[in-house]
């Protein structure tokens, strides 16, 4: 097999879109150039990166993850710098978000206040100045 209607193909047969490609491929697949894989609606599909723990999907039921193993974390950038940041820690007051701070000109992380620091049966999101 070695055209995208037999990918096509494997993928309707019930293959993901990643198993499909390395089957095609001989077991590695590389866009030299512009390129576009469609996510399969109903099937779990995913790209990996490094390895099986790093990657983007989109689950059956639709939702598109994003996914960074152990200490990584995952990052969106705009014109190549990075904006927002989650990771996975376990500190307590700490969220796993991080935003970028235009005037810090730095990722800040958000904190959680206290308990009714915004208000009856609201804790603040917070930044450090």
């Amino acid at each position: 097999m070695s055209t995208f209607d037999d990918i096509a193909k494997l993928i309707d047969s019930g293959y993901s879109a990643a198993e499909a490609l390395r089957k095609v491929s001989g077991g590695s697949f590389v866009f030299s150039g512009e390129g576009q894989i469609d996510f399969v609606s109903g099937k779990n599909t995913y790209l990996y990166f490094q390895s099986t723990s790093n990657y983007v999907g989109r689950s059956a039921s639709g939702d598109v993850i994003l996914n960074a193993a152990g200490s990584q974390a995952t990052s969106l950038a705009v014109n190549g710098s990075n904006k927002i940041k989650v990771d996975d820690t376990s500190s307590a007051g700490d969220t796993a978000l991080f935003l970028w701070d235009v005037d810090n000109a730095t990722l800040e992380r958000v904190t959680v206040g206290a308990a009714d620091s915004g208000g009856a049966g609201y804790k603040v999101l917070r930044i450090p100045n």
